[in-house]
């Protein structure tokens, strides 16, 4: 039986995956309009890659240049003031806040996402569902580490826990842990044709229902 649910927050718990998106191509805008489009179309596909990673990619691939550490701290920078507050005040996933409210004491509830630690702890507490969570965790650790030390701190059965994601990222953290997955279906990722899926989380109770009954 499902003890805990781990879900990443971008595009699965709150609508931010294009308020994260347009903020990226906002720092690429200068580079040209192409460039910029680039960088969306890939943040779109990407879901689940760190900030960091991508500002590597996005220099090394569309501008053939290599950053500096000190110029990668300061797109970072810039990219968490752009963001912050537009994440904080994005609409829920629907089903959501509902989902959050009604289900912390029935599961053990924690966030696995790429967003800095302290950034999505701030927006968690900022956004008032910080006490839903059992535990939180961000970069730089990647999320197969978060489902790792979720799985021992809780003395979890991986069959005791599912993943609720909307990327590859996601979905192989999960596999890597030999967890369940749920994949949060959206226009760019397939997810349809997961064994497990949801459109949103109005979805989730049933689909862990499901999931339950196969596990007796």
């Amino acid at each position: 039986m499902i003890r805990a649910i781990i879900f990443d927050f971008d595009g699965v718990i709150v609508d931010s995956v294009d308020v994260k998106g347009h903020a990226f191509a906002e720092i690429y805008t200068r580079f040209g309009g192409g460039i910029a489009e680039k960088v969306l179309s890939h943040h779109r596909s990407n879901g689940g890659m760190l900030r960091k990673a991508k500002f590597k990619f996005y220099h090394d691939t569309f501008l053939d240049y290599k950053l500096s550490n000190q110029e990668l701290s300061k797109l970072e920078s810039k990219f968490s003031g752009l963001v912050l507050e537009r994440v904080i005040t994005a609409p829920f996933i629907n089903g959501a806040h509902e989902f959050l409210q009604e289900n912390h004491n029935v599961y053990d509830l924690y966030i696995s996402t790429a967003t800095p630690e302290s950034e999505i702890i701030t927006i968690l507490h900022a956004r008032e569902i910080h006490r839903n969570f059992k535990g939180v965790y961000g970069s730089p650790r990647p999320k197969k580490d978060h489902v790792k030390k979720i799985l021992k701190i809780g003395h979890y059965s991986n069959s005791e826990i599912v993943f609720v994601g909307d990327s590859i990222t996601d979905k192989n953290a999960a596999i890597q842990n030999q967890t369940h997955f749920i994949g949060k279906i959206d226009e760019y990722n397939g997810f349809e044709n997961e064994k497990f899926w949801v459109n949103d989380l109005t979805e989730l109770s049933s689909v862990i229902k499901v999931i339950n009954k196969r596990e007796r």
